[in-house]
């Protein structure tokens, strides 16, 4: 994410996302460029899909996506929208990104921490 103009991108089509502290805790409402500028921990849901054989399905992001563009990735997801919850994030995800119905089955959650964003993530699997 280093280039200025991925960043200027970024906060151009950004949107609201809940502000967490340590705990998972709301502490406010924040632009979501501004949270990945600052580092400030915000809510994202990610999915892992596999096949009933247990292989995992990696796509290739689009060549126009702000955030590694052309890259390939084993998860689908992005930030919660405010008040909505982590499974219901999930399921929109899902329904946006390969316009499946449904809803994915809690693993885990934890905190992520990246040098270009700190987010609280819990993951489900599909």
């Amino acid at each position: 994410m280093g280039e200025p103009d991925e960043l200027d991108e970024l906060i151009e089509r950004s949107e609201p996302v809940e502000r967490v502290d340590e705990q998972d805790e709301v502490i406010g409402v924040v632009d979501r460029g501004e949270a990945i500028r600052h580092g400030w921990p915000h809510r994202v849901a990610t999915i892992v899909c596999r096949d009933s054989s247990g292989r995992i399905l990696v796509h290739r992001r689009p060549d126009d996506a702000s955030r590694f563009p052309g890259h390939f990735n084993w998860l689908l997801g992005g930030a919660t929208e405010v008040a909505e919850s982590y499974e219901d994030a999930a399921a929109r995800e899902l329904a946006e990104e390969l316009g499946v119905r449904g809803r994915p089955r809690f693993l885990f959650g934890g905190r992520a921490d990246r040098p270009d964003a700190s987010s609280g993530v819990r993951t489900g699997c599909a």
